[in-house]
């Protein structure tokens, strides 16, 4: 009498989860799998140029938008010495100790390079030669460096939600590609007892045997594609435990480029600082006063003004003040424009690094800085040439926000007030006023500190206090 084993029912466990979970399921997987492709493909393009002697750079700010992107990685090949220069296309160049991704429109005729980013409505402050020229972009790989820029920023919670996310599609994958036949060696319940198979296989059991290796190869991918993405995040973290470099020079290699810190520096405690004199330009009698320290770099002229800090007429402590002021102003123009206004400021406006339609700034009444509870939200108003306040115009300081965080970059000069006497209602600025050309105070009590950076400072009746 021989006794024969059922044959084992065949069930679909989590191995098919497309058939087991309908078509949600299956839109589930294919999405997974798109998605890890997708980021396969990008990383790939991203990767192998730079075998090759190309360099990737993450791009930090949306100055190149619509074309460029913040988070976008632009390859580069070096320019040959013989080669003309590429007027009409996306260069990267040093300038100012930091690594730029702008479009070359001009050479003037001191064979100096004019430069712009597309999205901005000026060229470059700046001038920069051939030999700053670090390459040409060659090709674009959008949102290959997003991991990057968002390290590079402190964005955490945009990184940890990626990779989550990405870990997720992985594990979806190689789940889903678990066959039939394996979930039944580990899934069936006990059948019973079962009797050793003594006949030879069929071929139909061979091939059964044999269906694995489909499987095997399917988790094989999913396991490359996820040695690349991991490969793609890879660099940001390293970098991000350290510091952040220009350009990394090693093949295979990638940058980020971190803003450059915001600071007063050697400017901390100084009230005034200029590049010729700082005096009070009262005809009879003067009632200025600095809360605080003055420096003239290289000037040597402070007259008029009651100090209560210490005067530093074109001294090494001096020449820090302004060297100071100075990388101040470049870190803010790093920075991209949140919004453009018109010229007359008024109401009440949150963090964010404003424009103006006009290229000047006025502020003839109450304008409100309203921080939102964030002690740490920065407001940087930037012209290209004028800023003035009217007689007793007021800047506000609500819900957390500091004068210490209020930046004013002026192209040309700066008028706060016009009340000469002591007489009349008070101008009442507030922040640090980084002014191209000469600086006048008139009439106005000013919480923060006031730069001029080829010119002069003038107080009539009017007091500056340093926040810091």
């Amino acid at each position: 009498m021989s006794t024969h084993a059922s044959a084992p029912q065949h069930r679909a466990g989590p191995a098919v989860l497309g058939r087991r979970g309908g078509w949600g399921g299956l839109l589930l997987v294919t999405t997974a799998r798109a998605y890890l492709t997708f980021v396969a493909a990008l990383a790939t393009i991203a990767f192998l140029p730079a075998l090759f002697g190309w360099t990737g750079s993450v791009v930090q700010t949306g100055s190149m938008e619509p074309r460029i992107s913040p988070g976008d990685v632009v390859l580069t090949t070096p320019l040959p010495a013989t080669s003309p220069l590429p007027v009409g296309r996306v260069i990267t160049f040093r300038t100012e100790g930091e690594l730029v991704v702008h479009r070359l429109v001009h050479v003037d005729p001191d064979n100096s390079l004019v430069t712009k980013g597309d999205a901005n409505p000026d060229v470059d402050s700046w001038r920069v030669t051939r030999h700053d020229i670090t390459g040409q972009a060659r090709l674009l790989v959008p949102y290959a460096g997003l991991p990057v820029l968002w390290l590079s920023h402190g964005n955490t919670v945009a990184f940890i939600t990626w990779a989550a996310l990405t870990l997720a599609a992985i594990v979806l994958a190689a789940f889903s590609s678990r066959t039939p036949e394996e979930d039944d060696t580990t899934n069936d319940p006990d059948p019973g007892p079962r009797m050793r198979e003594t006949t030879t296989p069929s071929p139909v059991s061979r091939t059964r045997a044999t269906g694995h290796q489909p499987a095997r190869v399917s988790r094989i991918a999913i396991g490359a594609a996820a040695v690349v993405v991991i490969g793609l995040a890879f660099p940001g973290i390293a970098h991000a435990q350290g510091f952040f470099t220009e350009q990394t020079r090693a093949t295979a290699s990638w940058t980020a480029k971190a803003y450059s810190p915001i600071t007063v520096g050697s400017m901390a405690g100084y009230a005034a600082v200029a590049n010729t004199s700082v005096t009070d330009g009262s005809l009879l009698f003067h009632f200025s006063t600095a809360y605080g320290s003055v420096a003239t770099s290289p000037g040597s002229t402070v007259s008029g003004v009651t100090v209560s800090g210490s005067t530093e007429r074109n001294t090494a402590a001096a020449a820090r003040a302004m060297a100071s002021a100075t990388a101040a102003r470049s870190a803010l123009n790093e920075r991209p424009t949140s919004r453009t206004l018109n010229p007359s400021l008024s109401g009440t406006l949150n963090g964010g690094v404003y424009t103006s339609t006009t290229g000047a700034f006025s502020v003839p009444g109450t304008l409100v800085l309203d921080a939102k509870g964030d002690s740490s939200a920065r407001f940087v108003f930037r012209t290209s040439s004028a800023l003035t306040m009217a007689e007793g115009a007021k800047i506000v300081l609500a819900n957390g926000a500091k004068a210490s965080n209020v930046w004013w970059i002026v192209g040309t000069t700066a008028t706060l007030g016009t009340n000469t006497t002591i007489f009349g209602a008070a101008t009442a600025p507030v922040g640090n006023y980084l002014v191209n050309g000469a600086a006048s105070l008139r009439g106005a009590d000013l919480t923060g500190r006031v730069v001029s950076y080829t010119n002069t400072i003038t107080l009539y009746a009017s007091t500056i206090t340093p926040t810091d």
